[in-house]
This record gives C-alpha cells, sequence and structure tokens, in this order.
C-alpha cells in the first residue's frame, strides 16, 4: 500500500500525539481502595490503547512502499485499542467493572472478531461489493446495540467525565467502523476527509485524558469547582455528627440496596466526597463500598429468615447485588459460608 509525503507526515503527528497521551496515562498512579480498583483498570486499558493506536503508525512511517502485512498489523492493534477503548469509556461511565456487563463484552468481541475476519478477506484478495455491504450492516447492528447496552448502564450527565467517557465511548466505536471502511469498501478512501475525522477523534481523547485525570487527582470535580482536601487526622465534628444522622436515615430507607455510584450517595447526603472518605476512614470499620457490601449481605440474611423459600436469584437481586456470582462471592467473603449453606444450617434444610 502507498502513503503519500503527506500522509506519512499525518501518520507521525498522530502517532505522536497517541504515543504521548498513553505515556501520560501509564505517568498516572492511583491510590489504592474504593472506586482505585476501577479507575487503575481504566488507566491501564487506555494505556495500552494508546501506545497500540501510535506504535504501528510510527512503523508505516519507516517503509517506503508499506508492505500488506503492516498494514494488517495496524488493522489488529487498531482493532485491540477501539476495543479497550470502548471498555474503559463504559467504567468511567458507569463506575463498574465491564467484566459485569457480559452482553458489552460479548458484542465487543463479535466486533472484533468480525473486523478481524473482514480484514483477513481484504488481505487474501478482492471482496464482492455485496458481501462488503451484509458485514457493514451486520457491524453497524452490533454498534448499535453495544450503544444501547452502553446507554441503559452509564450515567452520563452525573459529571463531565462520564459525559467524555460517553463521547468517547460512542466515537470509538463509529472510529472502528470508520478505519475498517476506509481499508475495504471502494465508496470510502483515505483522504482529507478521513484524516480530519481521525483528527478530530483524537483532540476527543485529548479531553477525555484530561477529564479523567480531573476524576483522579480531585475525586469531587463537579465541573463548577474543586474541592480540595481536607485535613487527614481532624474530622469537623459538626458535619460529622449531620452525616451521621443521615447516614442512619439512608440505611433505614434501605438505600443501600440502590445501584448508586458513590459521587451520587454523597450527593443525595449533602456532604463533599472527601469529608465523607475522612469519615469512613476515621469512624467506621471500613470504606464505603465494603460497608454497603455488608449491609446488603446481612439484608439477605434477614431475607432468608424471613422467607425460607426464596430462590438464589430472586435473592440476589432483592439484595441489591448485580449477578448471583457477585453476591456468592461477597456473601462467602463476609459469612465464611455460601448463601445456600447459610439457608441450610439456619432453617435446618437437609
Amino acid at each position: 500500500m502507498d502513503y503519500t509525503v503527506y500522509q506519512k507526515v499525518t501518520l507521525f503527528v498522530l502517532a505522536t500525539a497517541t504515543t504521548l497521551i498513553g505515556a501520560f496515562m501509564a505517568g498516572i498512579r492511583i491510590r489504592k481502595g474504593g472506586a482505585g480498583k476501577v479507575l487503575r483498570s481504566t488507566r491501564d486499558m487506555m494505556t495500552v490503547a494508546f501506545f497500540s493506536l501510535g506504535f504501528p503508525a510510527f512503523i508505516t512511517v519507516f517503509f517506503a512502499d508499506v508492505p500488506d502485512y503492516v498494514v494488517y498489523l495496524s488493522f489488529c492493534l487498531d482493532t485491540v485499542s477501539y476495543t479497550l477503548l470502548s471498555f474503559a469509556a463504559f467504567q468511567m461511565a458507569s463506575d463498574k467493572p465491564v467484566g459485569e456487563n457480559r452482553r458489552l463484552v460479548v458484542s465487543a468481541v463479535i466486533l472484533a472478531l468480525l473486523a478481524f475476519s473482514v480484514f483477513i478477506v481484504y488481505m487474501e484478495g478482492e471482496m464482492p461489493l455485496a458481501l462488503r455491504i451484509l458485514l457493514s450492516l451486520i457491524y453497524a447492528l452490533i454498534a448499535c446495540y453495544m450503544a444501547y447496552i452502553f446507554r441503559s448502564g452509564s450515567k452520563a450527565g452525573k459529571s463531565p467525565v462520564r459525559n467524555w467517557a460517553a463521547a468517547s465511548f460512542y466515537s470509538t466505536l463509529f472510529m472502528g467502523f470508520f478505519s475498517g471502511m476506509i481499508l475495504t469498501s471502494p465508496l470510502m478512501v483515505k483522504n482529507l476527509f478521513s484524516d480530519a475525522v481521525i483528527f478530530i477523534y483524537t483532540l476527543l481523547n485529548v479531553g477525555y485524558v484530561i477529564s479523567f485525570s480531573n476524576r483522579v487527582y480531585y475525586p469531587s470535580y463537579s465541573g463548577n469547582k474543586v474541592r480540595m482536601p481536607v485535613g487527614e487526622d481532624v474530622l469537623d465534628e459538626k458535619k460529622a455528627s449531620v452525616l451521621k444522622g443521615r447516614l442512619d436515615s439512608w440505611v433505614e430507607n434501605k438505600c443501600y440496596l440502590q445501584d448508586d455510584a458513590i459521587e451520587d450517595v454523597v450527593s443525595a447526603l449533602g456532604t463533599d466526597l472527601d469529608f465523607f472518605r475522612q469519615y469512613f476512614r476515621l469512624r467506621m470499620p471500613s470504606d464505603f463500598r465494603t460497608w454497603r457490601i455488608s449491609l446488603r449481605v446481612e439484608y439477605a440474611k434477614k431475607l432468608i429468615n424471613e422467607e425460607p423459600s426464596i430462590s438464589m436469584n430472586v435473592l440476589s437481586g432483592k439484595s441489591g447485588f448485580v449477578s448471583r456470582s457477585n453476591f456468592y462471592h461477597y456473601f462467602k467473603k463476609i459469612t465464611g459460608e455460601t448463601p445456600a449453606e447459610y439457608k441450610s444450617r439456619v432453617c435446618g434444610e437437609e
């Protein structure tokens, strides 16, 4: 495949930009605990994705006549990158590990396999136009289904970083489709328009990375102001007393069964995230996430005692867990026995 000097310069600029973004992401340090696990996973996905986008473009620049296998490598890495970026965007928009949404993972894997298969056929020879159109339609349908899954699971509109994550997710789906069409469709070719689309996409990711860094370094960032961290060991007793009363009401109303992100809980309690975390660090036996899970497990135990015939699927849903496997994991971790073992013991079942 031949590239003009202009295209090689464009590739070099974009490769440099994406590599620098990847290096910046790799340098972000995130504390362990709480929401840190999701943030670290998101950072790692984005780091690998941006390096994967930049690496093949650098290779392409150094070939006078780009061999087909280099184009193939570039396409493979692009596909991996777009998949990782879509996963990272989902985690930032929902505050949940992507593994908890199997439909999204399966759909993304199908898209990746479809993209690979299309390109393998393309590398081997000419593909009939009708087949290209059919595969493009299938790709578009799966992408629309992924967008539907994302929309139902995300909380875009709650904060700037979630809005950026949503924009990144939708544009990543489009870029995956767009890059495949550039390579395989006679109706689309690599030209100034395609370069402009890629450039805009890169700028969008710069905005996303900036917003992500704000989320890491200033957890209570809301778009209007940034609350700086309060003292590590000194707790405002008046604020602590108010927060305790509101937490008691929150527990009494069983709000811990709702699938709310920590930012939403903090907002509902009328405090700020830094003070909320400080309160749990100094006054509570564990962090908020662990404490909420323990409340859900206690509620599940209560339901078992009140309704011995309740099924495990219904029990996990009523207790606020996103899946049965998630429920089993935390129930055994906290109580030392599975829900079925607990039920058998307290209900006298054989």
